[in-house]
């Protein structure tokens, strides 16, 4: 297997404020057993990342902060025919995701690219997306204005923008946000519904729908999707 992202390198600590590399050394740890350690976790919240698409095809699909490819494999499933670019931090973690969904010119099936980039700086060119999604890691994000820019850089006018993210709304979630700054140096701001919403909006997006869930006791979470105005 080749490197997923040889010749598609974007900077991951040159960007002025941003610091990936704690980030990327966790999930190099993570990633041969990320899939078996949050199996439940990962299953609800992708799950609801392909339901929030409706019946609608997604067209050509980026994935940002695919992890290990498991939403780029779930969407193929159900529209077959789905091009798809993943963008990661993790070297390691898109090595899981070309083990899953192998990289292709589409000769024999749908393309598929696995990139490194960080959400602030993605590797790709203007309008390279119909729909662009971002699941459980928007609150990663250390520069979110920034990468909703981007994100709307990378979609067509019209362009769908997906995100599945840790909500502020719940309490559980404040306490664990609290309880991780204590053990993980690692930046994080989770929203609530309301301040993201805003954010999307002020970042050129119409809102087309939002709402909060939990996934078990401790997991709350929230779904925005806009299209790119």
């Amino acid at each position: 297997m080749g490197d997923p992202a040889e010749g598609e390198r974007a900077p991951l600590a040159g960007l002025s404020g941003t610091d990936y590399r704690g980030l990327r050394k966790l999930y190099a740890r993570y990633a041969r057993g990320y899939d078996r350690r949050f199996a439940r976790y990962s299953a609800a919240t992708l799950g609801e990342a392909v339901s929030a698409l409706g019946a609608e095809a997604p067209g050509r699909l980026v994935d940002v902060a695919c992890g290990t490819g498991m939403l780029v494999e779930a969407v193929r499933r159900r529209w077959p025919e789905t091009p798809a670019i993943g963008v990661d931090l993790s070297a390691e973690m898109l090595e899981q995701a070309e083990r899953r969904v192998p990289a292709g010119d589409g000769a024999s099936g749908p393309p598929t690219q696995w990139r490194i980039g960080p959400a602030e700086a993605l590797p790709l060119e203007e309008g390279a997306a119909d729909t662009l999604t971002c699941t459980n890691a928007f609150h990663l994000v250390q520069r979110p204005v920034d990468a909703l820019a981007e994100f709307r850089r990378v979609l067509v006018p019209g362009g769908r923008l997906v995100i599945v993210d840790w909500c502020a709304d719940f309490r559980s979630m404040r306490a664990l946000l609290a309880a991780l700054e204590v053990v993980r140096r690692q930046r994080r701001s989770a929203w609530t519904l309301d301040d993201l919403g805003a954010a999307v909006a002020g970042a050129g997006f119409e809102i087309a729908r939002s709402h909060r869930f939990k996934v078990g006791p401790i997991w709350g979470l929230m779904t925005i999707v806009a299209r790119r105005a």
